[in-house]
């Protein structure tokens, strides 16, 4: 072969390579419009992928300038287009997009019809799919603020992408529980959903274990006031008829309290389904606190838990005759946190809380134990509570790294399929740990040294080796005394003096107010 074919092969080779990528930014200018799909929608599912659609022209935007359209009908332009899978089969069948999981996604390039997709199993995945391209692309949102989001530069942008990604765990839950609400702190709401969704946490998750009891009452008023039998009996023989319904427990061995729960609970799961019609999973976990039914029939079904889970089974058998899709989905928790002795229907989901234990086991031991009964386990975490760590240093377990680089792979490896965890909305000592949380409740097998380098390092350029001792020291949990205070306030002034870019010093203004607030605790 003479030098001059080789040149032509190469060439051809190069321009080959060149073809294969569709542009998404030519010198700073939109080379595509940004196409949302409707088809095989619901109207909650449209607004899902209507804003996966503006948020990526907004990031895109803030990343180069550019202006990119965004709609819903598809022409001859080129164009990136986010969609439910079924709104596009063939695609999906030609790219071997076969899984059935909920949260699964493709991307898709079609270089000769200057297309790319982004097609979910539902129109949460697909959004997650532009999550995964914006990452790709650089984009980092390590916290809920604005000031914690770091964008690209980008002049020029092409896709050559087709891969399938889906996680590992079918619920990734990481969730305020106090202090929220009100429609002035919407904004702040906003901005965690965003953060949420860009780290490919659960938003609109399938699974449902949360307390029931209340809500059947609720539902079933005039029953349960006409039927005292079907409440609990209390240790003196009467029935518990509580004003508070979300205090109440069960008669689980009345067959009319059975077929009532499994009635009501089939009716739940079907208006769910007009919302959603992936939802496949209904709650009969029991109300807060302690307490059983000491009827003599109940007594002879076992332990508190095998009370319990009797209702549960029961629920699930019923449930299963009429759609084989059913699921039935409750705590370990309170009274019934010990594994039933008893057998447990496949379709019956556990999600093991990993707080209030009471028993004779470790965590650790509780949800091995719990493995080995269900078909699969989930985590009802506390990774923040306001009454047990008031936000200080290193005593949530969320913002705590070495937690989660140990725990989240060691249950993954056990049957474990979902997390759902409670938090603070308190991010000055949990913006490192709970964004390495969310990386591995996608993938427990992310290693943990990457994700911490890139917050350090994206976060705070020149500055980040003293903001590196700054979170160690927080992560030790320091006792609230001037001895270990002062050093937190003495590494966030070196990093101030390290470094001159306006963006990070708004990050550790922010951790000044933080450490402003742990000096008026201490005092209170």
């Amino acid at each position: 072969m003479n030098y001059h074919v080789i040149i032509f092969v190469v060439l051809s080779m190069l321009s080959a390579v060149a073809n294969a990528e569709v542009p998404i930014l030519e010198n700073g200018k939109p080379a595509i419009q940004i196409v949302v799909d409707l088809r095989e929608t619901t109207p909650a599912g449209a607004a899902i992928l209507k804003d996966a659609g503006s948020w990526l022209a907004e990031s895109l935007k803030e990343a180069s300038n550019a202006e990119f359209a965004v709609t819903n009908e598809l022409d001859n332009q080129a164009s990136l287009i986010i969609a439910r899978k079924d709104a596009w089969n063939k695609v999906a069948a030609a790219a071997a997009f076969k899984t059935d999981k909920y949260d699964a996604y493709a991307v898709v390039t079609q270089p000769s019809e200057g297309r790319v997709f982004v097609l979910g199993n539902s129109e949460e995945s697909a959004r997650f799919g532009i999550a995964d391209l914006l990452r790709r692309w650089g984009f980092r949102w390590f916290a809920p603020s604005k000031k914690w989001h770091v964008a690209p530069r980008l002049k020029n942008l092409a896709v050559d992408l087709n891969f399938i990604e889906s996680p590992q765990l079918v619920e990734r839950r990481i969730w305020y529980a106090y202090g929220m609400r009100g429609d002035d702190l919407q904004p702040l709401m906003l901005d965690y959903q965003r953060w949420a969704v860009a780290n490919r946490l659960t938003q609109h998750g399938l699974t449902r274990t949360g307390h029931s009891y209340g809500n059947i009452i609720g539902r079933n008023e005039e029953a349960f006031a006409s039927n005292p039998e079907l409440s609990a009996m209390k240790k003196d023989g009467t029935r518990d008829q509580t004003s508070v319904p979300n205090a109440r427990k069960f008669c689980f061995s009345n067959p009319d309290l059975i077929e009532l729960v499994a009635r009501d609970r089939r009716q739940l799961l079907e208006s769910n389904r007009r919302a959603n019609p992936a939802a496949y999973m209904v709650s009969v976990d029991p109300s807060d606190g302690q307490g059983t039914c000491h009827c003599k029939s109940c007594q002879k079904l076992g332990t508190t838990t095998d009370r319990v889970m009797h209702l549960a089974n029961e629920t699930a058998k019923r449930l299963r005759a009429e759609d084989a899709r059913a699921w039935v989905g409750l705590y370990a928790y309170s009274s019934h946190r010990l594994p039933p002795t008893i057998d447990v229907e496949p379709n019956v989901y556990v999600q093991v809380a990993l707080g209030f234990n009471r028993t004779q086991y470790s965590l650790p031991e509780l949800v091995e134990r719990w493995s080995q009964k269900v078909s699969a386990i989930g985590l009802r975490e506390y990774y923040g509570v306001e009454a047990w760590d008031w936000g200080l240093p290193g005593r949530a377990r969320g913002g705590r790294v070495e937690y989660h680089r140990k725990w989240i792979p060691f249950y993954a490896e056990r049957n474990l399929n979902g997390v759902n965890a409670e938090t603070n909305a308190n991010w000055g000592a949990q913006a490192l740990g709970l964004y390495v949380a969310s990386q591995l409740l996608w993938n427990p097998k992310a290693e943990v040294d990457p994700l911490v380098n890139e917050f350090f390092e994206q976060l705070f350029g020149d500055a980040a080796e003293p903001m590196r001792a700054f979170y160690q020291k927080m992560e030790a949990a320091p006792p609230l005394r001037p001895a270990t205070l002062i050093p937190l306030f003495e590494d966030l002034e070196t990093a101030w003096r390290q470094t001159n870019d306006p963006a990070v010093r708004a990050r550790l203004s922010e951790l000044k107010a933080y450490l402003a607030y742990i000096t008026k605790f201490r005092k209170f």
